[in-house]
């Protein structure tokens, strides 16, 4: 570094200390209310297929016992050891292949190829859309789990959402309420 610039630097310093501490004179912190500004509101007509779908109306079985929502689950249920979940994400929530073998994982099953898909899942209308249900049995146990596990879901590609109607247990049990989950996906009403 230049002399002359190391000179300036020496030469400003008590300048710049002197501004600093000379500039805070008082002592007492002081906390202000302030209204927030209202939301802004959109100028655009909302498109009646994007709109984020409201909690959709269902008959619960009489074995499924409610159990409280999550940050990922608009709804849950269980019915002994069986777990039923619904939940939404945006648009396509990463895809059927990938959602598919995400939940293949967590029952011990490999992973399926773009080819196998078409075969593995079962065209069904719940609440009035098209949608796709899925049945996976595991054979062994998964880590963390004394049973084979079974899962069905049904994915509802809804107003720019994908809807997730999920049960989880051990294959048997899942058997015995399969029925209650199709009862269940016949009688949900989108709003």
């Amino acid at each position: 570094m230049p002399i002359s610039n190391l000179t300036n630097i020496r030469c400003l310093l008590p300048l710049v200390l002197c501004v600093t501490l000379t500039g805070c004179k008082d002592d007492v912190i002081r906390t202000y209310r302030v209204a927030k500004d209202p939301a802004p509101q959109s100028t655009m007509p909302a498109a009646a297929d994007a709109a984020p779908s409201a909690l959709p109306e269902w008959k619960v079985p009489e074995t499924w016992a409610s159990q409280p929502p999550s940050a990922m689950r608009l709804a849950s249920f269980r019915a002994g050891e069986v777990d039923m979940s619904v939940s939404k994400m945006p648009g396509t929530a990463g895809g059927t292949l990938a959602n598919v073998n995400r939940w293949r994982g967590q029952i011990g099953l490999a992973p399926l190829t773009e080819g196998d898909l078409a075969t593995a899942q079962k065209a069904v209308e719940v609440g009035g859309e098209n949608s796709l249900l899925f049945e996976m049995a595991g054979e062994k146990p998964p880590e963390g789990k004394s049973q084979p596990q079974r899962m069905l879901v049904a994915i509802v590609p809804r107003a720019g959402e994908s809807w997730f109607f999920k049960m989880t247990g051990d294959t048997a049990a899942v058997a015995n309420e399969s029925a209650n989950f199709a009862a269940f996906l016949k009688s949900i009403r989108f709003k």
